[in-house]
């Protein structure tokens, strides 16, 4: 949610292809968490093999990659760190 927050209000995280990215991922990254859950949901045990251990694999794998993108956004691109930067740079 506070993701999302910064996504929409900081006009310079939508300029970057890195935060369209990281944006793009997170939300695929819950959406698979609900689906991994509501197959799990009536019987955990079962669910777990195959697709339960698929979609946590790809999530983790996706979280790792959003991580990544999360971190050009702060580190490269000094988006939400606090500085005596100029305010005007793009």
């Amino acid at each position: 949610i506070t993701g999302m927050s910064d996504f929409l209000q900081i006009e310079r995280v939508r300029k970057r292809n890195a935060g369209w990215v990281h944006m793009s991922l997170n939300v695929a990254i819950l959406v698979l968490t609900a689906i991994n859950l509501y197959l799990r949901w009536g019987n955990p045990v079962d669910a777990i093999l195959p697709w339960g251990l698929v979609i946590s694999t790809v999530v983790g794998t996706l979280t790792s990659i959003s991580g990544w993108f999360g971190a050009e956004l702060s580190y490269r691109h000094k988006i939400g760190v606090v500085g005596s930067g100029s305010r005007t740079q793009p």
